[in-house]
């Protein structure tokens, strides 16, 4: 097919859209293409909408998923005999248009947290590879030499990144699970799985112990400052009960409602309140003791989780499904986004990782070549690193959000 018949087709399927011609350039140009029309060319029939949040919940999930519904697509664009569409209700539809389906089709099944760091990887890779070519480490010159590379090149990047976002979307949920601390049963990650639990578990221990011990050095010096202002010892026993979790049952009403409104924070030292309160703020960051797991995200999450009322032995994906319905537009925006977050973080953290190994790998040529080598594996390495702390935060809201969720499906 010639220039002038893929024009052709590609005009008319703008024409079928109610968008204009590929002629129709100007206003002038626009009334005329607009009278140009066929007559009896017939409006598409209305797709029904579909939300992205819909989209990510009913994507395939996995290589396999993906391939299998892209390969559908090509299966059922080849089956079509030029202009005349073999499937029922689309007889008018060209062959401009079923190639617009196709390829809208195709990117469907990606969505924008694999996107990225699909990007973020093919872009780095070129960028290595031409810092290698070139025989220096001026990455101002790589980028104008990438920049000005032919339009083949540009499209075999194209290419590489859409691949790379169907491999990256099918491991978005291992990326997580990894970085959680599920790490199979293979005795060497056993062992390493075992070891650093036992350090998260001593710990919280000692971040408890620290905690109770900056309680206790602020309520002694508030109890001073009490007695000297003369609040009323009853007043300062009940407060100094309250503070150790000792039931108050034979307290007079009256008087545990007045301690409540004295309370003994504003008589304590400000800096031990502020030690204090992180120390509590990281121990918040940990479930139970028997429940947790070796890496810092993972007990951010199943803190979180432990917390949400949910059904027996039922799982995140099922507790947001049981409840996606009742959730509200701005609630379903929130979700969408942490989870879009967490997912993105998760996988730059390898992404990073992986590109740390493959500078090294690759631009080292000769022992001048190991301080710049050195500075780029530093650099993929922090921003590995950055990538990890900003899931565990992007973690925190995503199960926040849970929560909101849990509370409004019981009201």
């Amino acid at each position: 097919m010639g220039a002038d018949s893929i024009r052709q087709v590609l005009s008319d399927a703008l024409a079928r859209t109610g968008h204009m011609p590929l002629t129709c350039v100007d206003e002038p140009e626009q009334a005329a293409c607009t009278q140009a029309r066929p007559a009896d060319t017939e409006e598409a029939p209305p797709t029904t909408a579909i939300t992205t949040t819909r989209l990510q919940v009913a994507r395939p999930i996995g290589v396999a998923a993906s391939l299998a519904s892209i390969n559908q697509d090509i299966i059922a664009y080849v089956a079509q005999d030029g202009p005349e569409s073999t499937n029922q209700g689309q007889d008018d539809a060209g062959p401009g248009e079923s190639f617009s389906r196709f390829v809208t089709r195709i990117l469907d099944q990606l969505s924008i947290s694999s996107w990225l760091p699909a990007i973020m990887l093919i872009c780095n890779l070129a960028l290595i590879l031409q810092l290698r070519s070139q025989h220096n480490f001026d990455l101002g010159d790589a980028i104008r030499v990438l920049t000005a590379k032919p339009l083949g090149i540009l499209i075999v990047l194209i290419l590489s990144i859409v691949v790379t976002s169907i491999v990256t979307q099918a491991f978005e949920f291992q990326a997580i699970r990894l970085l959680e601390g599920y790490w199979g049963s293979i005795r060497i990650l056993s062992g390493l799985s075992e070891l650093r639990t036992r350090r998260h578990v001593s710990r919280l221990k000692r971040l408890r112990k620290r905690y109770n011990d900056y309680l206790r050095r602020a309520f002694s010096e508030a109890r001073e400052r009490m007695l000297d202002e003369n609040v009323p010892r009853e007043i300062i026993e009940i407060l100094d009960k309250q503070r150790r979790g000792e039931p108050l049952d034979g307290e007079d009403r009256a008087l545990v409602a007045r301690a409540e409104r004295v309370g003994w924070r504003r008589y304590a030292h400000p800096e031990l309140l502020r030690r204090m309160d992180a120390a509590e703020s990281m121990i918040l960051e940990y479930p139970q003791p028997h429940r947790i797991l070796p890496t810092t995200l993972g007990n951010t999450l199943r803190s979180r989780e432990d917390q949400l009322s949910r059904e027996p032995d039922e799982n995140l994906e099922e507790f947001v499904l049981r409840r996606y319905e009742q959730m509200t537009p701005e609630l379903k925006i929130q979700h969408r986004r942490f989870r879009s977050q967490l997912n993105i973080y998760c996988l730059l953290t390898f992404i990073f990782l992986g590109l740390a190994v493959v500078s090294e790998a690759t631009l080292v040529r000769s022992r001048a070549d190991l301080v710049g080598s050195a500075a780029f594996v530093a650099v993929y390495a922090a921003l590995s690193f950055v990538s990890y702390r900003a899931a565990i935060a992007a973690a925190s809201g995503y199960v926040s959000v849970l929560g909101v969720i849990g509370t409004r499906s019981r009201d």
